[in-house]
């Protein structure tokens, strides 16, 4: 019994693993363009569902700006752009006050550059109770776009100011319950998930770091806290089309310091799969460049998996610290790793260690900084993200006790928006450690 106990142990281990690693597919003192009275304009208000905000700007620093319509798409300007009321890109309905004349021209089946918005193929246009009423398809950069080179830097810090919004702190997986400390900045909310009690705090610290803390509980039985921070960055983003065809897209962060670290013990939590998964918006920033805007969110997200049956128990601490100069490059059909991961260094802090009469182990996770890019309301970046996995394992039978820490950066692109059929997945680094009890007799590592 003991025996299969343990096989079914490391079977599950394994499964967890393969299952964790797969993604799921500034604030700073500048000017904003956005002006004050542009009221409920859907390009100048805040997303829903992030805790830092500002208004779109353009780039610290352009390099090039060039954008060519086709001859037969049209361009709706700032003017006629200041009356947009509603945009709704999934439904495909936008709403303009009756004085977008340029708006009420456009005629069916054009193509359409919204300036500062989005590109959409024209279904029918309506003047109706005093509003215009446009009904849109989607259609592709490359079909309103014959050339474009766009090229910028922005540097990405954590100073507050007037154009910054941290007022709302909204989750996916729930109500909205935020608190802000007016001095900190500090972002905060709790609540239940799944019978545990939650809390997600993020704080900017002085400009030069972005502060985060998970801790997740269950009275007697768990108690979970993943905390670190990213520092300032630069970001440099480069797009070339051709004749209608994309040439080159390639986004590299560098300067960029992290660190995870990872405290948790638990009991009796059985064999439930993914016990929780707390995914958060943290950062959104608007980059607005030849009318076109560039759209870089990060996230976080937060997993566990648990396995520990009755009379079983899984403790540790460990923590993660990177330096980053990393990021891709597509061209030529393919995707090529920029820039490099170093400085890397995995520490345990405490005892890390599963125990217990059978087979027991917890796998926990987090990607962050997880980093997503759309353009013209098309994501083109779903992740570009850091994914740390800490696992601890118990086998009865060989004997083996161990810890794992592993980290790797991923990057996945769909760029078909662009013109390219490309849609991967690509690994661009990836370490690991271990840990065992003196005295173990653990498989060789992978």
């Amino acid at each position: 019994m003991q025996r299969k106990s343990s096989f079914r142990f490391l079977i599950m281990s394994f499964v967890l693993i393969v299952i964790f690693l797969q993604p799921n597919i500034h604030c700073n003192n500048k000017k904003a363009t956005a002006s004050e009275d542009k009221g409920n304009n859907p390009i100048f208000t805040k997303t829903k569902d992030v805790g830092i905000w500002e208004a779109p700007s353009a780039p610290d620093r352009v390099m090039a700006s060039e954008v060519k319509l086709k001859a037969n798409a049209k361009e709706i300007e700032d003017d006629d752009m200041g009356y947009l009321e509603k945009a709704d890109q999934k439904g495909g309905i936008y709403i303009f006050s009756d004085d977008a004349d340029g708006v009420a021209k456009l005629s069916n089946g054009s193509f359409v550059f919204f300036r500062n918005h989005s590109v959409r193929k024209i279904v029918s246009t309506e003047r109706k109770d005093g509003k215009i009423i446009v009904r849109t398809a989607k259609c592709k950069f490359t079909d309103v776009f014959s050339d474009a080179h766009l090229h910028f830097k922005e540097h990405y810090d954590w100073k507050d100011n007037r154009n910054a919004l941290l007022q709302n702190f909204d989750l996916s997986f729930g109500q909205m319950a935020y608190a802000q400390d007016p001095v900190s900045q500090e972002l905060s909310w709790s609540g239940e998930l799944r019978g545990y009690d939650v809390k997600v705090t993020i704080n900017p610290e002085g400009g030069r770091k972005l502060n985060f803390e998970v801790i997740i509980k269950k009275m007697g039985l768990t108690n979970v806290k993943f905390k670190g921070f990213i520092s300032e960055f630069d970001n440099e983003t480069e797009l070339t089309v051709v004749n209608s065809e994309l040439q080159l897209f390639r986004s590299q962060n560098t300067n960029l310091h992290g660190e995870v670290e990872v405290q948790f013990a638990g009991r009796d939590l059985g064999d439930v799969g993914e016990m929780l998964n707390i995914p958060w918006g943290m950062i959104e920033r608007v980059i607005l460049i030849g009318g076109v805007p560039f759209k870089f969110r990060i996230k976080a997200n937060a997993k566990i998996f648990p396995v520990i049956p009755a009379g079983a128990s899984s403790q540790g601490h460990m923590k993660f610290t990177y330096n980053s100069n990393s990021g891709f490059s597509y061209g030529a059909r393919s995707v090529t790793p920029q820039g490099t991961v170093s400085g890397e260094n995995f520490q345990v802090l405490g005892e890390t260690l599963s125990a217990g009469t059978m087979g027991a182990g917890l796998g926990l996770g987090l990607e962050f900084p997880r980093i997503e890019i759309a353009s013209l309301g098309e994501i083109i970046v779903p992740y570009f993200l850091m994914n740390t996995y800490l696992d601890t394992q118990l086998d009865t039978y060989r004997p083996c006790q161990m810890g794992n820490m592993k980290s790797k950066l991923v990057a996945g692109l769909s760029l078909s928006f662009f013109g390219a059929s490309y849609n991967a997945e690509r690994e661009l680094w990836k370490a690991q450690k271990r840990w065992e009890k003196e005295g173990s007799n653990c498989p060789p590592e992978d």
